[in-house]
């Protein structure tokens, strides 16, 4: 008896999970569409490192961060902002003043391409498993994100041109290089197809930065192009405990102004700047008539 009173209701669960994954079916890709025009990060802690992370992905052209807060270092006891919650609302704002600036650009490419060879990497896991064995489908989410040989290869190509301004176009295959590219970057490639050997067949940078030994090193800077003129924001690889002295040097020269301070540097093709030890210096710049 039981039973057959219950079957009306299981007969309607079914149908609920059967519409849920129509639904979600139809709905992932409208969902990851509007996810994608909003990219966000999250918080989790006060520190350097932290606040470092923060104007990497804000540059980066992350728009929003979520905070968590499980063990209320936001609000005290007494109801009061914390020291975390006062940091993050200084940085909010001059991300709010920057961002009509900063989002209004997209980023500068380069003559120089990074391919991304989806082939070697399953090569490389393959040529890993001859000795112990394995499947391909014992991969799991901790395996993806884990370092391996094909992404420190791909870090370590892309670092030194990121420090020097160079932005590369990146690539899944060589088989179609882009015209504008001059320099094609394959790091850890073990495989190519007939097709990317045959495409395969020194770019200048916008910004060279300088220190007292040279070429500057442990840096980001990024290029990013807008209607009139680009910005060059430059900030340390990783956190550090000191700031540094450089020089940046232009290809042509420009009208430049530091965005975050507002010291106006004129017309010129060389600035030197003290670069903070976690936050960036972002310099604007602007086509300068000719003399």
């Amino acid at each position: 008896m039981m039973r057959r009173l219950l079957q009306p209701v299981w007969v309607l669960l079914a149908v609920i999970f059967l519409i849920e994954a129509w639904l979600w079916d139809h709905l992932e890709p409208i969902v990851a569409r509007a996810v994608a025009l909003i990219p966000l990060r999250t918080s989790f802690e006060d520190s350097a490192a932290e606040r470092h992370a923060a104007w990497s992905a804000f540059l980066h052209g992350v728009r929003g961060t979520i905070v968590w807060d499980d063990d209320g270092s936001i609000v005290g006891a007494d109801g009061q902002p914390s020291a975390r919650a006062r940091a993050l609302a200084a940085q909010t704002r001059e991300f709010q003043a920057l961002a009509p600036l900063v989002w209004a650009t997209v980023p500068h490419r380069d003559a120089v391409a990074i391919v991304v060879s989806q082939e070697s990497f399953r090569i490389g896991w393959l040529l890993d498993r001859q000795p112990e064995g394995g499947h391909w489908w014992e991969r799991d989410a901790e395996r993806e994100g884990g370092p391996n040989a094909w992404r420190t290869a791909r870090e370590q190509a892309a670092g030194p041109l990121f420090g020097q301004g160079l932005n590369p176009v990146w690539l899944a295959t060589a088989d179609v290089i882009p015209e504008a590219v001059e320099v094609v970057v394959l790091p850890h490639t073990l495989a190519l197809s007939d097709a990317e050997l045959s495409a395969l067949s020194g770019p200048a940078a916008v910004v060279r930065v300088t220190d007292a030994q040279g070429l500057a090193t442990g840096l980001v800077v990024q290029l990013l192009d807008g209607a009139d003129g680009q910005l060059v924001a430059i900030q340390s690889a990783q956190p550090g405990q000191t700031s540094r002295a450089l020089t940046v040097e232009l290809r042509q020269a420009a009208e430049v102004t530091d965005v975050r301070t507002g010291q106006v540097f004129g017309r010129t093709q060389t600035i030197v700047i003290t670069l903070d030890a976690i936050d960036p210096t972002i310099l604007r710049l602007r086509r300068a008539l000719p003399p």
